[in-house]
């Protein structure tokens, strides 16, 4: 349903509507990201394609003779809280919220401002590029499908204030957003032609996420005009199409995709751009961060078996 209510959308750029109408074609290049508590990424081919630690591929999920893939993140809005609430200065944090009337993420993301200013960094990468956050604290899913692995946090220091969580909530952002780039260089090394995401679920509210999602994967993202009306929207083209396909009669599969993504395209509202924007020192230091994060998940597999193997 999230699938069907999100990637047909036509978007704005720089406050201005895009003269391109996607065709059903179009739909293979675009990866729709149903991000909440976990995140789930959802891409269609016109030919199956399968891909380790991704689930499918499945035949005529939605279209017909079509297949979908799906991989997923066990746990990233729920990582986001965890790695908040379990910090020391989880209460300041509330405090400063509630004295200024503001979310708990703005006062974050000041803090962050606060301290590029203070250290003179241009950016909240480089604020953080001697910190390193492997984030499957409750296994993976997607690409290596092993729910041995676990978290790791590279860079700790004597800090547990205001300014330690910044930087650490940070780092939690920038860890998504760097698995998220995992799965869909896995899955367009397998076969996929990913060109861009659309967005859906509570995290599309997070601007800070979004633009690192953009700058990561060095693909544009598309927000919903609202982040929680995917799943209504797309059963609500498909009861469109079941009364519009009664009423002409017998379909042919052909027929049919075409009807659907037509509805499909009629009925998502416009959505909203986010474009890669890192400057030349982000893009290495993103380059350099997703590196080590490869890495990091090769020691810990080979730490693991030496413990494995010391213990037999």
């Amino acid at each position: 349903m999230r699938w069907l209510g999100t990637v047909a959308a036509r978007f704005t750029e720089n406050g201005k509507l895009s003269d391109f109408v996607p065709s059903l074609n179009e739909s293979r290049h675009r990866l729709a990201a149903c991000a909440g508590t976990s995140t789930c990424h959802i891409v269609q081919s016109k030919e199956g394609v399968f891909v380790n630690g991704v689930w499918g591929p499945y035949k005529g999920a939605v279209f017909p003779g079509w297949w979908m893939n799906e991989g997923g993140q066990s746990s990233t809005g729920q990582l986001i809280d965890f790695m908040i609430k379990t910090h020391p200065a989880h209460g300041q944090l509330q405090q400063l919220a509630q004295d200024k009337n503001t979310s708990i993420h703005e006062v974050l993301h000041k803090e962050l401002h606060k301290l590029c200013a203070e250290y003179k960094v241009e950016s909240f990468t480089e604020l953080t590029k001697d910190m390193h956050f492997y984030p499957d604290l409750h296994g993976n899913r997607s690409p290596i499908a092993d729910p041995r692995m676990r978290g790791s946090l590279v860079g700790l220091a004597l800090d547990d204030g205001l300014s330690d969580l910044a930087r650490k909530y940070n780092l939690t952002l920038e860890a998504i957003a760097l698995q998220t780039r995992h799965i869909v260089d896995e899955m367009n090394s397998k076969g996929h032609a990913i060109q861009s995401i659309y967005m859906s679920g509570g995290q599309a509210k997070n601007s800070h996420l979004m633009q690192l999602f953009a700058d990561t994967i060095g693909i544009p993202v598309v927000l919903p005009k609202s982040s929680g009306a995917a799943v209504v929207l797309g059963a609500a083209m498909l009861g469109r199409f079941a009364s519009e396909a009664g009423k002409v009669g017998k379909l042919t599969e052909e027929e049919q995709c075409e009807a659907l993504w037509n509805i499909m395209v009629d009925m998502t509202p416009t959505g909203a751009l986010v474009a890669p924007a890192a400057s030349p020192k982000e893009k290495r230091l993103l380059e350099a961060k997703y590196k080590i994060f490869r890495e990091s998940i090769e020691i810990q597999k080979r730490w693991r078996q030496e413990m494995e193997e010391a213990a037999k």
